[in-house]
């Protein structure tokens, strides 16, 4: 059954509508354990600053949820897909919650569902409106594959072809000579399953990808050019590779014994081969590929071609790949966290920076590097770096050559910074840009006028041919639209 969902969560300060689909199966049936239900979720959440989605899928055995007290509550003549229909009514109260049930033999038309919940200075309200929209059927396959990627050093077994339903126990045995430990079983969103040796796997829905990871990552490291031999357990056949670099992009190799990563990165490396008894292993293991990139960024500046490269350490760019930081926004003071003004590529730029400007206005000299971020490609988060969001930091953003607003709006305000000039950080709903310090009057220029009467001219950073304080959103921001600001000072 599909559904319809509409409805929002308020604590009394934001409101966030909230709308989607959500879809629940019948899956297959246990004298014991009753229905087994699937259940996926999918929903966009609109807080009318910004937007985002969140999905969701489960399974669980209506046993478990038998402890629920539901009370009749009456009949009612609803409309659904198939025409007005008297339904009996159900309901069931929990905590601050009430849902409500309309149902006409084993299909449920519609859900109501209301939580109220009271903290020390807010009242929480969530209300939820479910409506049927299809009913479907369809038949679960008889068997279903368990594929486990074995990591460098641990060897495993379980894997194969096994019946529907059925319980699998699989186990994983380490060498000490090739790696430190197992460190467990993980699945293929990087979620953590068991750190034991054992782990058993209930085949109820789908074929089933599972990690056997060690402790070790990455499992080689080696310079750029360096061939790696590759390794596989004895006695394996028609063994094929995978190669996948940082952004998702492969090369299949096959009949090899060594690779040359002529390319500095972080790798993530697949094999599978043919064992005696016919069955297909499946290996993984990560390669750290250190070298220096040169990268090599072109613009125009009053009418003339201007070209800046910069030679970046793939190990320099890694140490902030791996940063813990949120890779979304925290609060104003936060932000300042990716401000890197201690970074000597940083400082190298701005440097340089100032001796191709020397001799021109402030507005000019800002006009340079903006015009400089403008040329960097735009980058959506999901589509580049997997995530819905992933604010980077500057280095990130010059070695990847690309980012979004927040992206090439902390570049700019850094750079200038180490330039000598103060910005803020401005974030409106559902984008980021630097607006920056000038004691000029631009005409027609927007601006943020700060509490000592200084203007911030606004600068666009995610797209060409705008101009210092020129805002192509100009009707829908101004100061009142203005969330947040993070203030950038100068470096002197």
């Amino acid at each position: 059954m599909r559904f319809e969902t509409s409805g929002y969560t308020s604590d009394g300060l934001i409101r966030t509508e909230l709308n989607g689909e959500i879809s629940y199966g019948y899956l297959h049936y246990d004298e014991t354990k009753g229905y087994l239900m699937g259940h996926e979720s999918y929903t966009v959440y609109d807080t009318g600053y910004s937007t985002y989605t969140g999905s969701y899928s489960d399974t669980y055995w209506t046993s478990e949820n038998s402890g629920r007290e539901w009370t009749p509550v009456g009949k009612e003549t609803i409309d659904t897909i198939y025409g007005p229909i008297e339904c009996d009514v159900v309901e069931c109260k929990e905590g601050g919650s009430v849902e409500r049930q309309w149902s006409a033999g084993w299909i449920t038309y519609k859900i109501e569902y209301t939580s109220t919940q009271y903290s020390l200075f807010f009242q929480n309200v969530t209300y939820m409106e479910y409506v049927l929209e299809e009913v479907f059927t369809f038949e679960n396959e008889d068997e279903y594959d368990i594929t486990i990627y074995a990591d460098l050093g641990v060897t495993v077994t379980g894997y194969g072809t096994h019946d529907a339903f059925s319980t699998v126990t699989l186990t994983a045995e380490v060498d000490k000579s090739k790696t430190s430990g197992f460190y467990g079983w993980v699945d293929e969103n990087g979620r953590l399953l068991s750190d034991e040796l054992e782990y058993t796997v209930d085949l109820l829905l789908s074929d089933t990808v599972v990690y056997a990871l060690n402790q070790g990552d990455p499992d080689y490291s080696l310079s750029d050019g360096e061939p790696l031999l590759l390794e596989t357990p004895a006695g394996l056949t028609d063994v094929e590779w995978k190669f996948y670099d940082e952004y998702g992009d492969v090369t299949n190799v096959s009949d090899v014994t060594s690779y040359d990563f002529d390319s500095a990165g972080r790798y993530e490396v697949y094999y599978s081969g043919k064992e005696s008894d016919g069955r297909i292993y499946n290996g993984y293991y990560t390669v750290f590929a250190d070298g220096a990139t040169v990268k090599t960024f072109t613009w125009d500046y009053d009418g003339k071609k201007e070209t800046y490269s910069i030679e970046i350490l793939y190990s320099d760019l890694s140490e902030y790949r791996s940063s813990p930081i949120s890779r979304s926004f925290v609060n104003s003071n936060y932000t300042l966290n990716y401000v890197t003004t201690d970074d000597p590529y940083l400082i190298k730029i701005a440097e340089d920076f100032l001796k191709r400007t020397e001799g021109m206005a402030d507005e000019e000299v800002i006009q340079y590097v903006l015009v400089f971020v403008q040329n960097i490609e735009y980058q959506s988060d999901s589509d580049f770096m997997g995530q819905s969001e992933y604010w980077k930091y500057p280095l990130e953003t010059l070695y990847d050559q690309g980012g979004d607003c927040e992206d090439t709006s902390i570049l700019m305000s850094t750079i200038l910074s180490l330039m000598g000039h103060d910005s803020v950080l401005a974030m409106y709903p559902g984008h980021m840009a630097p607006a920056v310090e000038l004691n000029a009057d631009i005409e027609n220029g927007f601006y943020y006028l700060d509490n000592n009467g200084n203007k911030y001219y606004y600068c666009e950073t995610t797209g060409t041919g705008y101009d210092l304080g020129e805002n192509p959103n100009r009707a829908a921001y101004n100061n009142k639209t203005m969330t947040y600001e993070t203030f950038v000072s100068a470096i002197e």
